[in-house]
């Protein structure tokens, strides 16, 4: 414990978040070294080399090589992590291609589709075909047809195709991968991960940790609305020599409903995930573990059943070949419980320190603070303790900006303040570490249920399972039961009976609990006896299972008629007095009304005499003041992870547990260590009193951080000789443009790799293009003015027809935004124009104008800056597309008595983070509401004192998307910004900034 007391305040590069970095444009390892070394002072302690949309470079060739030893060259200067990642983009299997190149169709996924046979037509090109009777939706007869037969007229006969996945720009011009096929994910290895050994192996273990694998699956590159099931060369044979008979007899009953369906499916889908396993996880594990390297990632859509089984046929048997298990969450969302559970459920059964989640991603540009921790806290409270945000863009040039944006690097307004969230998440991920979690209850995973069911569209039926299953586990969270889920394969190979603990490899349960089921394997029945013979306690959820093994089995009854064997409704509150009577509680976060209340969730972790509590508010519209229950006695302190503060915490003892009451903010959380070794701490707080106040606002002095911007995203085009076209949005004109020069659109993501095509010459390159921009000023700007342009370089630029210097005067926000001054800016209509040889690989994109001035909200002019702000919305005040930082500053008299304390109160507001400067001295940060009141005592003098409170704003207002006409949406990728028809509007929709209701400073005693 003094170890991490003496870390807690600056916690290592282990702890801390390593993002994914988009690799994606044209990279060079001098700029490659000096974002890592950006990266380091903002606090974060490593980081995944990620091939993302618009690279230049060609993957794994000679450049990337060159870029990779940079990056880890500076790693290791500096003190970071430099992490591989496996793939050209996403899915991961198939190498950017090298895969099917190396082997051919053995390397391209596979799809076993249904086709239906016409009358007089012959039997062939299918690997079964079958006469079929379909009476009231099930089938009523069936038989088999042989090659070379001819269908009867009058009967309906349906085949089965082995199809292999087409080609598409995605894959770089191939299919997927056969993740199937162990022989495919061989020559994945061959391509990336030796070469990778080839040249870094000496690094591997060291500064390079580890490698992550992105969504491997078995079915990315087919159609998902083809009838279709994933299938490989080899799989008829494996699954005879799993299952004992020959599958090509039987697929009918997959995809009809039939008297065998559900023991077919359920073999399928259980031989698919066993294949999968064995042919991709286990053998990349394998192979790392081989040559000394960490092997992390995250499989496809852990959380929904119905695509998590077409995808994999089970998510959770992969993570015992993980040494650093990972998932992906993306949105701002709190919602995908399974996602975590399993993951981290599989990490404790096999004492993995480190769960990974790539999170954030889809956010917008505007994500906030309050958001990362929101999001953040909740994962980690069920097991994750290491961020890897979605993304950290290496250049906002051209497409990239619109990938799936935020960007988590230098290319941020408010990136200078990203160390106050990697600090809080470093000591959160120190203390989840540390020691191991208790989990005493075991919920038995009904993945293969679903499998019983699964025809591979029935879609809605299975995920209502899964959902049904989130419900359940959600209300246990509630219940302050915390649990890890248990997988029947792993159970199968790694489950044991020890005393009265029911075992799974280095885990070990008081307590069962089985959900609905319709299946249960013969193994888990088997442990599960024994657990109960030796005294262990089960709940089984009706509808209990009926079947083992997927076939109707007498056996069952003694299962459920044992005496420890208790039977409830799938009711919550019968759960919670099945459980009240079987485990005793080890904490209670209990409402005004006595209540567990369910807006909490926690986590404890324990070592020798120490426990750690992580306990998180997941309302994040309203705080919630709790009575707070922890089993045993001992010294109680709350480790603020925000702060890196300790103090003790006074707690009165009631049978046997440790009671204080505590207020959680918004989305707050709090850390509690109890050394049960030492005696409970004597702290006697004194009621405080407000005795005073001071008020600031509602109109303020201001100081801008950045310069202010107008974004132009509006332009005409024209060829030689031609006139110019009707203003457009930017994109528009771009596509129009390739259009007309027979060039591939660059509209959206998800196109084939700019290194692969870029650098062949098109006939048209060379087209003489222009785009004209237009703006108006009404008031005379203060001091120079810029228009900012991708690749200045490029262009012949004239302002008011007059030619100007296309010589760049630095950056702004992106290393690729040119700065290009303007001349002095009179009042009256101004035009900007750029002329261009267009070429294949060159991309058009919105220009801005920046400088000292206000902007218009309505008519986009440019006009004087106010004097004073006003608390409300600066987008009305002047600053509509300003994506910087907003000082409100205002000169308060305080004297200040012995034993007083002043805390600030910000009142309601929007902003991605505020920093409080108190006489030219940042005094605090308030990067969330639930750290608003924060103490600048200690800042202040007797008299007047100069406050300042920093808005943080973002670049989504800058950047857009700026005319989706629903506003904010959960989801945020290149189509939100490229909106056309009924969801676009001409007018721009902003996100609302600055301060909103009165800034209180509370004198307290």
């Amino acid at each position: 414990m003094e170890e991490l007391r003496q870390q807690f305040g600056n916690p290592g590069k282990d702890y801390r978040s390593a993002p994914f970095w988009s690799w994606n444009d044209r990279l060079k390892p001098e700029e490659v070294a000096w974002q890592i070394r950006n990266m380091k002072q903002a606090g974060m302690g490593g980081f995944f080399m990620h091939s993302r949309e618009g690279l230049e470079t060609p993957f794994m060739g000679e450049e990337w090589m060159e870029c990779v030893k940079a990056a880890v060259d500076t790693a290791k200067e500096v003190g970071m992590n430099a992490w591989l990642y496996d793939e050209d983009r996403w899915p991961s299997g198939f190498g950017g291609g090298m895969v099917a190149a190396k082997i051919g169709d053995e390397g391209r996924a596979k799809l076993l589709t249904l086709v239906e046979l016409e009358s007089g037509q012959k039997v062939e090109g299918v690997l079964s075909a079958f006469y079929i009777q379909i009476d009231s939706e099930k089938i009523a007869s069936l038989e088999q047809l042989n090659a070379g037969d001819t269908v009867m007229s009058g009967r309906r006969a349906v085949g089965f195709r082995r199809e292999i996945c087409a080609k598409s720009d995605w894959f770089n011009g191939d299919a997927y991968a056969d993740n199937l096929n162990p022989k495919s994910v061989r020559a994945f290895i061959e391509s990336v991960y030796e070469p990778y050994y080839k040249q870094f192996g000496h690094e591997f273990g060291k500064t390079i940790p580890g490698i992550f694998t992105d969504e491997p699956n078995i079915f990315s590159g087919h159609n998902p609305g083809m009838k279709g099931i994933p299938w490989t060369d080899i799989f008829p044979q494996y699954f005879e020599q799993k299952r004992g008979y020959d599958i090509l007899q039987f697929l009918p009953y997959i995809f009809f409903d039939g008297d065998r369906s559900i023991e077919v499916r359920h073999d399928y889908w259980r031989t698919i995930s066993e294949l999968f396993v064995e042919a991709y996880s286990k053998q990349l594990g394998q192979w790392c573990d081989e040559h000394g390297l960490g092997f992390t990632g995250h499989y496809l859509y852990e959380n929904d059943f119905a695509l998590a089984i077409r995808s994999g046929g089970s998510v959770m048997p992969h993570y015992q070949y993980e040494h650093q298990p990972g998932i992906d969450i993306l949105t701002e969302s709190i919602s995908e419980t399974l996602t975590v559970k399993q993951c981290s459920s599989m990490a404790n059964q096999f004492d993995r320190s480190r769960v990974v989640s790539e999170l954030y991603g889809c956010t917008g540009w505007d994500f906030t603070f309050e958001g990362q921790k929101w999001v953040g806290d909740w994962q980690y409270a069920l097991g994750v303790n290491m961020r890897c945000q979605h993304l950290a863009l290496y250049s906002l040039r051209g497409c990239r900006k619109r990938d799936y944006p935020g960007s988590y690097n230098y290319n941020n307004t408010w990136w200078k303040y990203n160390k106050v969230v990697e600090d809080y998440f470093a000591r959160l991920s120190l203390m989840l570490s540390s020691g191991k979690v208790k989990r005493d209850i075991l919920v038995v995973h009904p993945i293969e249920s679903a499998w019983c069911r699964y025809s591979g569209t029935n879609d809605k039926e299975v995920n209502e399972m899964g959902a049904s299953f989130q419900t359940l586990c959600d209300g246990l969270l509630g219940l302050h039961r915390d649990f890890d889920l248990g997988d029947e394969s792993v159970i199968e190979d790694y489950g044991r009976v020890g005393n009265d603990e029911f075992i799974i490899n280095k885990a070990a349960y008081k307590t069962v609990i089985l959900p609905p089921m319709i299946t249960i394997r013969r193994s888990t029945v088997n442990l599960l006896k024994a657990f109960m013979d030796n005294g262990g306690k089960v709940i089984a959820v009706k509808p209990y299972a009926t079947m083992i093994d997927a076939r109707p089995d007498q056996g069952l009854a003694e299962l459920f008629d044992h005496e420890n064997m208790t039977v409830v409704d799938n009711a919550m509150c019968q759960i919670e007095s099945a459980l009240d009577n079987i485990v005793q509680r080890t904490i209670s976060i209990d409402d005004k009304a006595g209540q567990q209340d369910d807006a909490f969730i926690y986590m404890e972790r324990y070592e020798g005499n120490n426990h750690v509590f992580f306990i998180v508010n997941t309302d994040r519209s309203s705080g919630h003041d709790v009575r707070i229950w922890l089993k045993g006695t001992g010294h109680i302190e709350q480790w603020d992870a925000l702060t890196g503060d300790i103090r003790p915490v006074s707690a009165d003892i009631e049978d046997g547990y440790m009671v204080f009451d505590a207020s959680f903010g918004p989305a707050g959380s709090m850390l509690y260590v109890i050394d049960a070794s030492r005696q409970p701490a004597d702290v006697a707080y004194e009621p405080v009193k407000e005795v005073d106040a001071r008020y600031m606002g509602p109109v303020c002095d201001f100081v801008r951080t950045d310069p202010n911007v107008l974004t132009l995203d509006y332009c005409q085009y024209r060829f030689d000789g031609e006139d110019w076209s009707p203003f457009m949005q930017v994109w528009q004109a771009q596509e129009a443009i390739r259009k007309r020069l027979g060039m591939r659109s660059v509209a959206v993501n998800g196109l084939e790799q700019r290194w692969r095509w870029i650098y062949t010459p098109h006939p048209n390159d060379g087209a003489h293009v222009q785009l004209r921009f237009a703006f108006d000023v009404n008031d005379r700007p203060i001091g120079h003015v810029y228009f900012v342009v991708e690749g200045a370089e490029n262009f012949d630029i004239t302002f008011d027809d007059m030619l100007i210097s296309n010589e760049p005067h630095g950056w702004y926000l992106d290393k690729s935004f040119d700065k290009v001054e303007l001349p002095l800016l009179l009042p009256g209509r101004h035009e900007v124009e750029l002329s261009c040889k267009y070429k294949n690989s060159m991309e058009l994109e919105d220009c801005y104008i920046i400088g000292n001035f206000g902007v218009d909200l309505l008519t986009k002019a440019i006009i004087d800056e106010p004097e004073r702000l006003h608390f409300g919305d600066w987008c009305s005040q002047g600053y509509p597309n300003y994506p910087g930082g907003m000082i409100y500053k205002e000169r308060v008299e305080l004297h200040i008595k012995d034993g007083q304390r002043v805390y600030i109160d910000l009142g309601e507001y929007r902003a991605t983070t505020v920093a409080i400067w108190v006489n030219g001295n940042i005094a605090a940060h308030i990067p969330w509401r639930a750290a608003n009141g924060a103490d600048i005592t200690e800042f202040l003098h007797d008299g007047v004192n100069e406050i300042g409170i920093e808005m943080m704003g973002s670049p989504r207002n800058m950047m857009g998307p700026l005319h989706q006409k629903s506003g904010k949406r959960p989801w945020t990728d290149s189509r939100s910004f490229r909106t056309t028809g009924y969801e676009f509007t001409p007018d721009e929709v902003l996100v609302p900034e600055g301060c909103f209701g009165q800034i209180k400073l509370s004198i307290m005693e």
